[in-house]
């Protein structure tokens, strides 16, 4: 059951305490939507239903992964190298995000979902998964990393006896949907694994899909914060962000050698808190400190005679982001 999940609760202490200080916030700006300024170049700050189109506009390709808007008119989908991934143009926690292998899964995928804000996107085969919380205050130029984490995505390890269709069975997250795991591996669901022989089940890096986050705090240095920083030079009016990428290993992103995935504005979570190892006292102190840090970054752009949005608005932007999620 989720309520047992570790995650579970993890996510609601953020919510909760989001809540709290959204209202403290809105109290000390005099305003509900003083969030807008975290990154004014990115919708509402990339708070609510911000189109991922737009966000990757600003971003120098190098760093992409070639990304189609879908157009049933103009999209020729014979053209398409497989596998790749379908996802909205505007997301929450990987929703209706799908890793497609064929033209068939896709057809399905395009019928099931709304196909005109449908992003194609091409399936980034490196190594391993981060995500990077990024803060920069405009005015003193203060630069960090305040959230580094590795995702692991879900997996079985080999016993030399069971099948993988058995280890699936046994794989004790509340998250992982087993039926569309096993839709998803069903040729290899006879196979019985080597023991210790470990066999990914899914490749989507998100909680809600049964990934896992694994802190990488202790990793954070200053060759990281540059490395990050240096694509922020490059994409103006943006300060407060999380990074989901892709890459080889840590040295490799410091290199600049990654592919970025999602770039979340103001609603990046701190994704370290899901770590089962780090005390619920660090984690209340860190999601404290989360909206210190948007509270000072704001408070800089406000100097820069930056205007709030105004909140009817931010309203109608979550009523259309509250239609996605239902």
């Amino acid at each position: 059951m989720k309520i047992r999940d570790h995650g579970f609760w993890a996510s609601n202490l953020f919510y909760y305490q989001s809540i709290l200080n959204y209202y403290w916030l809105s109290l000390k700006f005099r305003s509900f939507t003083f969030f807008t300024l975290a990154n004014p170049r990115i919708k509402l700050g990339g708070m609510l239903d911000e189109r991922k189109t737009d966000i990757y506009d600003l971003v120098p390709d190098r760093f992409l992964p070639k990304t189609i808007l879908y157009d049933k008119d103009k999209t020729d989908l014979s053209k398409l190298s497989f596998p790749i991934i379908a996802k909205p143009n505007i997301g929450f926690k990987g929703l209706n995000v799908s890793l497609i292998k064929n033209q068939k899964e896709l057809s399905h995928y395009l019928s099931t979902h709304d196909s005109s804000e449908s992003i194609l996107q091409e399936y980034i085969d490196l190594e391993k998964e981060y995500a990077i919380l990024f803060y920069c205050l405009p005015q003193s130029g203060k630069i960090g990393i305040s959230s580094f984490v590795e995702k692991t995505f879900p997996h079985v390890i080999g016993d030399g006896i069971s099948t993988i269709d058995t280890l699936i069975d046994r794989y004790k997250n509340p998250y992982l949907d087993k039926k569309s795991s096993k839709r998803n591996n069903r040729k290899c669901l006879s196979r019985v694994l080597p023991p210790g022989e470990k066999y990914v089940i899914g490749r989507i890096g998100n909680y809600s899909r049964g990934a896992k986050f694994v802190s990488l705090n202790y990793q954070i240095d200053d060759e990281l914060v540059i490395a990050i920083n240096k694509l922020r030079l490059q994409v103006e009016g943006i300060y407060f962000f999380r990074l989901d990428l892709k890459s080889n290993d840590i040295s490799s992103i410091k290199a600049g050698n990654f592919k970025i995935i999602e770039i979340n504005g103001a609603k990046g979570e701190p994704l370290h808190i899901y770590d089962k190892k780090i005390p619920w006292g660090q984690k209340i102190k860190d999601v404290r400190q989360h909206w210190s840090l948007m509270s000072r970054v704001v408070k800089e752009s406000k100097n820069e005679d930056e205007a709030f949005m105004p909140v009817d608005a931010v309203w109608d932007s979550y009523v259309r982001a509250r239609k996605l999620i239902k």
